[in-house]
């Protein structure tokens, strides 16, 4: 076809007129659609209800909001900047030189010195919103547990590793495994109390326990005694050997009452969670026993070393040396992260201070603890395999 022939064609398409609209007549509808909300009509009722509901819609799925995860996790990071920051505010006429070893004495004064690290629990609080529960069940929905678990293990994190995050270094999420005991009713307040179960040369084992405050009946239950009913663990299980005790106990959890697991404060315990968290300075992974040592994470004191525990004013030996390398005027942040991505291979194998501080007893719970956990991951692993 022929450019003559088609623009002949297109002039015979009848034109749109055109509406011409001015900035006064979106002011006036703007005013028209307010006086309609204002007045007593029964579309401003409407109106007005719609509000509302839209309201309480959006207060009670305000969890979910955009952004909100985002705050919730994050804000243990930003609080701490903040305190950096107004600490640092508050020196600013003092000499340079005093002012960097105030940061630093702050800086360093986070880190758990002389905490065993089977014993130090960090505990997050929230509470089973409507956005979060599952309708149908009425209970906390399951994927809710791992959106509060980020929040609280991040907490964790940097409650545990302070050091570790001014060196620059990330701590990435390998796998989390859940075992849910125990519905968590909608509204009912909850915590996340996380430990260190174990670690390997790669994986630290995260244990995170969800449990709610008995109340009513089940505070009448706790208080009658605890001992009745425990949860079985997988040591527990070892004593088990015969087929016959392995039906008795299955068929007691079937048929018997469904009480509440306590916990030895009394608290109902309702999920156990286990997460695989690794150490990594870019590409680089480092052992979590190096980690822990650099913390200051040690064995309690010789009964003879004339010190009842060890802490800040009476450091362990291995929190020292890691002072060394990581504080002026000996040693600064640049060794420390040297040291992290690979520099710890140098020390010779009788010299290494982090196996020094991390021996005896807790060795020992560290390996009957890792042959716990390992048979997990190692059941997950193979369980890919499957046909």
């Amino acid at each position: 076809m022929s450019p003559r022939v088609t623009a002949s064609l297109l002039a015979k398409i009848p034109t749109i007129p055109a509406i011409p609209i001015s900035v006064q007549d979106f002011r006036l509808s703007y005013k028209q659609f307010q006086a309609l909300l204002i007045s007593r009509s029964p579309g401003s009722k409407f109106f007005s209800l719609f509000k509302y509901v839209v309201y309480i819609i959006l207060l009670a799925n305000a969890g979910s909001l955009p952004f909100v995860w985002h705050v919730r996790v994050f804000w243990p990071i930003v609080a701490t900047r903040i305190e950096y920051y107004v600490l640092r505010s508050r020196l600013i006429f003092t000499p340079k030189a005093e002012r960097v070893r105030i940061l630093a004495a702050w800086a360093e004064g986070l880190s758990p010195v002389g905490a065993n690290p089977f014993e130090i629990v960090t505990t997050y609080r929230r509470w089973a919103s409507i956005d979060d529960a599952d309708m149908f069940g009425m209970h906390l929905s399951n994927s809710s547990y791992a959106k509060a678990l980020d929040s609280a293990r991040l907490r964790a994190l940097i409650k545990l590793f302070p050091a570790w995050g001014r060196s620059g270094g990330q701590m990435a999420l390998g796998a989390t495994h859940y075992h849910f005991i125990r519905e968590i009713p909608p509204l009912a307040t909850f915590e996340i109390k996380l430990t260190i179960g174990s670690w390997d040369h790669k994986w630290l084992y995260l244990i995170a326990r969800y449990v709610t405050r008995p109340k009513g009946r089940n505070a009448n239950f706790s208080s009658k005694g605890r001992e009745t009913c425990t949860l079985a663990t997988p040591s527990d299980a070892v004593h088990q050997n015969s087929t016959g005790d392995i039906e008795k106990a299955v068929n007691a959890i079937v048929t018997g009452p469904r009480a509440p697991v306590l916990e030895p404060d009394g608290a109902i315990l309702h999920c156990v969670a286990v997460s695989q968290v690794c150490f990594k300075h870019g590409r680089i992974t480092n052992p979590p026993a190096v980690v822990l040592g650099a913390e200051g994470f040690t064995k309690p004191p010789f009964p003879d070393s004339g010190i009842s525990s060890y802490s800040h004013i009476n450091p362990p030996p291995n929190w020292v040396k890691s002072q060394a390398i990581r504080v002026a005027p000996v040693g600064n942040m640049s060794n420390f992260q040297t040291f992290l991505m690979g520099g710890w291979r140098g020390v010779p194998e009788g010299e290494r201070w982090w196996e020094e501080a991390l021996g005896g007893l807790i060795e020992e719970k560290r390996q009957a603890n890792l042959e716990i956990l390992d048979s997990l991951k190692l059941g997950l692993e193979r369980a890919r395999t499957m046909d």
